[in-house]
């Protein structure tokens, strides 16, 4: 709407003048929201991809010295499986580097994997 005052012409703001006012144009806004539901979509895609990989879980349980400990872990295959929960147990039950080569190097004392 053009309300005439005087001599000079001066209109009534609406929401896009307040929107340019503050440094903002639907231009912006736009690009802004594309990229918004471009990168929540590309994330989605991430986990649902990296869901569908972890098919077998192992529960593995290891002795250290006189510790015991059992821990469970899921991947691709059994043996990425039990190698992932060997190696939790053991840092658990071990300390430093020597240690924990000796633990992950041994024969656990039970494993079980399911799919």
């Amino acid at each position: 709407m053009i309300e005439i005052r005087g001599t000079r012409r001066e209109r009534k703001k609406t929401s896009a003048d307040r929107f340019s006012a503050q440094g903002y144009s639907r231009g912006s806004m736009n690009r802004t929201l594309i990229g918004t539901l471009i990168l929540v979509t590309f994330a989605a895609g991430v986990v649902y991809l990296a869901m569908g990989q972890f098919k077998v879980r192992c529960h593995v349980c290891v002795g250290f010295g006189v510790q015991r400990k059992c821990e469970s872990a899921v991947a691709s295959n059994a043996a990425d499986a039990e190698q992932q929960a060997t190696y939790g147990a053991c840092s658990q039950i071990t300390r430093g580097v020597t240690d924990i080569v000796r633990c992950t190097g041994s024969v656990p004392q039970s494993v079980r994997c399911e799919e």
